[in-house]
């Protein structure tokens, strides 16, 4: 069975450090792993400890993947904003 987080949550499954075996939506917007996969922090370039996708920590760095919501939103009214200044 699949899980998953959006990319407004911070912790292992979301996170740059993190090796686990996960995969993103076609939007880029969630992580999807399955149930019971684990992998291993490499914060500072080295194996710190084996970590569930739902661990936390202050050494947190966004997946390079992952599209950041609010700068999806923005970009998205942005667009439109345009268009009908455009139509007008």
């Amino acid at each position: 069975m699949k899980n998953g987080f959006s990319a407004g949550f911070q912790n292992c499954a979301t996170c740059d450090f993190w090796t686990g075996s996960r995969s993103l939506n076609s939007a880029r917007t969630r992580v999807e792993y399955d149930s019971g996969v684990e992998g291993d922090c490499l914060y500072g370039g080295k194996k710190i400890t084996r970590k569930s996708p739902t661990s936390k920590c202050s050494n947190y760095r966004k997946w390079g993947l992952l599209k950041s919501l609010a700068n999806s939103r923005y970009k998205k009214v942005k667009v439109q904003f345009h268009i009908q200044f455009l139509l007008v």
